[in-house]
């Protein structure tokens, strides 16, 4: 049985969304943790706000990786005409859009502006739309 590298990127994803939204949350409240250094109402160093740029950054630039590396994984096992199960990944990438839909407190106006697992899951299920529309065309059996 050949690894699954494609639901491995998905499970990396819900790990990130997962850490993202904690980190976020972290930092929105880190006032008591790190407070700022004051020189006659000058701020010289603004720690929570260089930490929190510089991890929405990295989880920015993780969520486009973890992208190409959906499509990568997704076109290799297509070319090899090996088996890839879009039902089950179709079904995963939903349920991370609900995780992150309830993250969001249900507010679409702003999942649709501030989420990048948002774009990783459209991105991802527009491949799978990709795929299914080609195994559709050549009648080879999904799962």
């Amino acid at each position: 049985m050949k690894k699954r590298n494609e639901l491995i990127i998905i499970y990396i994803g819900y790990i990130t969304k997962l850490v993202s939204s904690l980190m976020f949350k972290y930092f929105k409240y880190s006032n008591y943790l790190f407070p700022k250094t004051k020189v006659t109402n000058v701020v010289l160093f603004n720690r929570e706000a260089y930490l929190s740029k510089t991890i929405g950054c990295i989880i920015i630039l993780a969520f486009y990786i973890l992208s190409l590396l959906y499509i990568f994984f997704i076109r290799c096992k297509y070319l090899e005409n090996d088996l890839i199960f879009l039902k089950k990944d179709t079904f995963y990438l939903i349920l991370l859009l609900l995780f992150d839909y309830t993250l969001y407190m249900f507010n679409i106006k702003i999942m649709i502006y501030e989420s990048n697992a948002l774009k990783f899951v459209i991105v991802c299920l527009l491949t799978n739309l990709i795929v299914y529309i080609k195994y559709k065309k050549n009648n080879i059996k999904i799962k």
